[in-house]
């Protein structure tokens, strides 16, 4: 007899129930731990924290085996992730010279991408409801910080501009100022109806890597219940106007696109409108002259409608990050396998390029095609105009981070985000009435278009 079909008493389920939640907890510690996030960094944590993430990630394979990852089809999801993060691990440990960069990294993005993918429901209910709480906290933090800082400028401490970038890593950041527990400012202010204010960036390293970590969560809060929704246009409002990234403004913007898009009928009307969408967008990305002069003459309106300026003077990170796009697509081309070794600001699809060359590329645009017709089938059958916003907001957020700039979201942090964003539209997909009864006819219409 398999030992999988021996019957289980009540205190082993209680203790792969208590291992599940365990590892769930993991995750959300993982997911503010790794990447762009310097909290733990306030306290000299961020070391001690990524070990033991790391340690417990190997003991999750218990939590995987107990959620049958060698059962039926689960053992091809299993197979094809495992490909894709060795492939990937392997180039990346080749490319920056780094076990720890490469495979370490690569190991714990599958352990929490086969965790996620392949836990039940209210398992992923947890971590999301967990992480939208959270951010909305950190969210409401930075709120205050802008607040008092444009209130009371006189209270700004220069030094506290530069306490986090991208090359602080795990060292621990000496606060120059009481706010810096509370929120991390970005240095450059902007002007809003006349009054200049200082930007904020919550914990993150950099005002773009606020999209993992704060605009994400957002989409995911509009999903769930009041609560959370509310904690949602509050992170809305952090990231639009507190943190006031441009990538995060083009996410927000692109969603109302991205619902005129889905509200199509026809599904060949749709398929054409997207593919002719997606040829225009890379032309332009290609046209860095024409792009920058059109986004810096609507910066400009911006300016004179609300004395909002901060957009008319992105001309600089706009090209570079048009320059960098343009590098990287030259990079892959000189090394279609992979390990062209180079770090750019472009999407998420030319920065696997660049690791692991065009397998890599066409794995990320299948499964973004995946996120396409589940967010399809989800708007249609969606009664309200809030579950058919957070669809297209959710499809706004991949279009952003896959093609303008993937920062952040190739570690640990934005894959795990990547892979909750996917299951709870799952959940659209699966659970009609939100009661967690599952409506069959959804899966079978689902089965049928995916």
């Amino acid at each position: 007899m398999s030992i999988i079909q021996v019957p289980l008493d009540a205190n082993t389920s209680a203790r792969m129930t208590l291992s599940k939640l365990t590892f769930s907890v993991t995750t959300v510690v993982a997911f503010y731990s790794f990447g762009a996030f310097g909290f733990f960094n306030l306290f000299g944590m961020a070391t001690v924290i990524k070990i033991c993430v790391v340690l417990y990630s190997v003991f999750g394979v218990l939590s995987l085996l107990e959620l049958g990852i060698l059962k039926g089809r689960r053992r091809s999801v299993v197979v094809l992730t495992l490909f894709f993060y060795i492939y990937y691990g392997f180039f990346l440990t080749i490319s920056k010279g780094s076990l720890l960069l490469g495979l370490v990294n690569s190991w714990m993005m599958w352990v929490f991408t086969l965790y996620i993918l392949l836990a039940d429901r209210k398992i992923v209910a947890l971590i999301s409801r967990s992480v939208v709480i959270l951010s909305g906290l950190s969210g409401l933090l930075g709120l205050f910080v802008f607040v008092i800082y444009a209130v009371y400028p006189e209270v700004i401490n220069i030094d506290s501009f530069e306490l986090m970038s991208s090359e602080t890593g795990n060292k621990t950041i000496a606060v120059a100022s009481i706010y810096d527990y509370f929120s991390f400012t970005s240095g450059d202010g902007f002007s809003l109806f006349d009054l200049q204010v200082t930007r904020v960036k919550g914990y993150s390293n950099e005002p773009s890597a606020t999209l993992v970590h704060y605009l994400a969560p957002a989409a995911i809060g509009l999903l769930l219940g009041k609560l959370y929704r509310s904690i949602s246009i509050l992170l809305l409002f952090f990231c639009a106007i507190c943190v006031s990234s441009m990538l995060g403004i083009i996410s927000i913007l692109l969603s109302f696109g991205f619902y005129l898009l889905l509200s199509i009928k026809s599904h060949h009307i749709r398929s054409s409108v997207s593919i002719v969408g997606l040829v225009l967008i890379l032309l332009l990305l290609s046209d860095a002259e024409y792009l920058i002069s059109n986004i810096m003459g609507f910066g400009q309106d911006i300016y004179s409608a609300s004395g909002y300026d901060l957009i008319a003077r992105k001309e600089g990170s706009a090209t570079a990050r048009l320059v960098s796009h343009s590098d990287a697509i030259s990079s892959i081309l000189n090394h279609p396998m992979g390990g062209a070794g180079q770090n750019t600001t472009s999407g998420l699809v030319m920065q696997l390029g660049l690791v692991g060359g065009l397998p890599l590329i066409l794995i990320v645009l299948y499964f973004s095609s995946s996120v396409y017709r589940r967010c399809s089938l989800v708007f249609r059958k969606a009664c309200t105009f809030r579950v058919r916003f957070s669809v297209s907001f959710i499809l706004s957020l991949f279009f952003t981070f896959t093609i303008f700039s993937g920062y952040g979201w190739d570690r640990v942090s934005g894959v795990i985000m990547i892979i909750l964003l996917y299951r709870n539209l799952e959940a659209e997909v699966l659970y009609e009435d939100g009661t967690g009864n599952v409506n069959t006819q959804i899966i079978k219409k689902n089965l049928s278009i995916s």
